[in-house]
């Protein structure tokens, strides 16, 4: 893992990301971001910086769930010719009973699950994990 990766934006923020990468052969890109501190174009000048980084083979996916979904359907909005999947479930209906009433047992569940992993990264089958610094 590298930890601590700048990335820079069009706006002049800095994102810092941690990259996961496999101690084998490399299948793709995976990239998980959070939508903290997220500017809509972001996400493309992540894909932007990951074109010029050795590791990158041409093509990734995303992933997030819940909030973290809201990232991947931003890139949607243009979407790069390298992406080849976008995982990002959003049926918030799952956890509503009929009538409106909330599942409790459900978003208890995804708490507990959210609380125990990382929300953010890219991984190259690398994975990396934007956040954000403020420019000085």
């Amino acid at each position: 893992m590298t930890r601590d990766l700048r990335i820079p934006t069009r706006d002049d923020v800095e994102l810092v990301a941690d990259l996961f990468e496999p101690t084998g052969p490399a299948s793709g890109t995976i990239l998980v971001t959070s939508p903290y501190g997220w500017n809509l174009y972001d996400a493309a000048d992540i894909v932007a910086w990951m074109r010029e980084q050795p590791w990158f083979d041409g093509r990734f996916a995303t992933h997030g769930c819940s909030y973290v979904g809201f990232t991947q359907w931003a890139l949607l909005m243009d979407p790069p010719p390298e992406l080849v999947t976008a995982c990002a479930p959003h049926d918030f209906g799952a956890f509503v009973y009929t009538g409106g009433a909330v599942a409790r047992r459900a978003w208890i569940s995804r708490s507990i699950a959210l609380a125990s992993t990382s929300v953010s990264g890219i991984v190259s089958a690398s994975e990396v994990i934007p956040k954000v610094i403020r420019p000085a």
